[in-house]
């Protein structure tokens, strides 16, 4: 049988043109044609799938020798024809599709599936602070996809995750150093399609990390429309984006539901930036949510808006700036609740037109609606 190439144009990119192969990247993370292999952590477990290289072949049958990529080798997937999740075409997510998994739908793109419940390796927030949990050690990059994914324009269709108990959700877990996704689309035109998680929960990866010796984490020229849903971290199109990860040129138009830092874009933004970047859907969480971020401790924010509404009964609207509080004028009469008389808000009612002090700026969904502890209003402008 005569080999394959599976990089055709010969840009170091292997093409992608099914969903089998779409799933076999999680065996090769850093997108270099063949299976990963990382030394054991410390508590002894491997950082790959035994079985990796045996299913990246199946995926790529009688592929040629370094899938076809040039003499200086692979170093990434592209799309080069639009996926749907809902494989049996009956318009909606079950038991007859491909990746139904017994219900819980995708596996997200983060190492392999004979791994992928080890969670003790994959809370890297709770185990170790970022310059520990995030670094560039093999074991620690071991889940992340490090590699380019070129989406060529093109659309994956139907995406359905329903696990409310798993970590890192998303299309990829976890978009890490070196790691970057661009010109790709994810849409729901299927009204069940969607992704549901725990923590760190995205349309297109739970988290990007940008990594301090290696840039990466970036996201560019994606678009979602699909809904969002988790209890903390949840963004529209990504769950956390943290340490020099970028996102530009890129929107989410889907609803965002969650608990704590929950955004229309992105849930956390933690050194990291966002330009050139909107999103339209509405947002509901109890605590730090925005229509565009949901909490940002630090970052950049250029060129951006959102006109969702934001729902939340605690905390702060949109995420904090760093430079202090943002003057809100409102459109009803209210009076401010105790949260806010704790934030520097004006004592007393709060009249129709009235400005106040709270940490709402561009981010929080402007000009759509802001609920705060049952108190609701349109907000009419924002002073800077």
């Amino acid at each position: 049988m005569p080999e394959v190439d599976y990089d055709v144009d010969d840009d170091g990119l292997i093409e992608v043109s099914s969903l089998a192969q779409l799933n076999a990247i999680r065996w090769d993370l850093d997108g270099d044609g063949s299976a990963d292999v990382y030394p054991a952590g410390k508590d002894g477990h491997i950082g790959h799938d035994p079985d990796g290289a045996a299913k990246l072949a199946a995926a790529f049958p009688t592929a040629a020798t370094g899938m076809g990529c040039p003499a200086d080798g692979c170093d990434g997937y592209e799309l080069v024809a639009n996926l749907d999740f809902d494989t049996n075409g009956n318009g909606r997510a079950d038991s007859g599709d491909d990746y139904w998994n017994g219900g819980r739908g995708w596996l997200p793109l983060m190492g392999g599936e004979a791994i992928y419940d080890w969670h003790a390796d994959v809370r890297f927030e709770d185990r170790a602070p970022p310059s520990r949990a995030y670094g560039d050690s093999p074991h620690s990059r071991a889940r992340m996809f490090t590699a380019a994914f070129e989406g060529n324009g093109r659309t994956i269709a139907n995406l359905y995750i329903n696990d409310s108990t798993r970590w890192y959700v998303g299309l990829f877990g976890v978009i890490g150093p070196g790691g970057h996704v661009r010109n790709l689309g994810l849409s729901a035109p299927n009204a069940d399609s969607g992704v549901r998680g725990r923590r760190f929960v995205g349309v297109l990866a739970g988290m990007s990390i940008g990594g301090f010796s290696t840039v990466g984490g970036r996201v560019s020229g994606v678009w979602s429309d699909v809904d969002v849903s988790g209890s903390s971290r949840v963004g529209g199109l990504v769950g956390t984006s943290a340490l020099y990860a970028f996102i530009i040129e890129s929107y989410a138009t889907g609803d965002v539901t969650g608990g704590d830092r929950v955004g229309g874009l992105v849930g956390l933004l933690n050194y990291s930036g966002v330009a050139a970047s909107y999103a339209t859907g509405d947002v509901t969480g109890t605590n730090d949510a925005g229509g565009l971020v949901g909490w940002r401790p630090d970052g950049h924010i250029r060129a951006t808006y959102a006109t969702g509404s934001v729902t939340f009964r605690a905390g702060t609207i949109g995420t904090p700036w760093r430079r202090g509080w943002r003057r809100v004028r409102i459109a009803r009469r209210a009076t401010p609740p105790r949260s806010c008389r704790r934030r520097r808000a004006m004592r007393g009612s709060m009249r129709a037109g009235t400005w106040m002090w709270v940490s709402v700026p561009m981010t929080a969904g402007i000009p759509g609606r802001v609920m705060i502890r049952g108190i609701s209003g349109r907000l009419l402008s924002i002073r800077y």
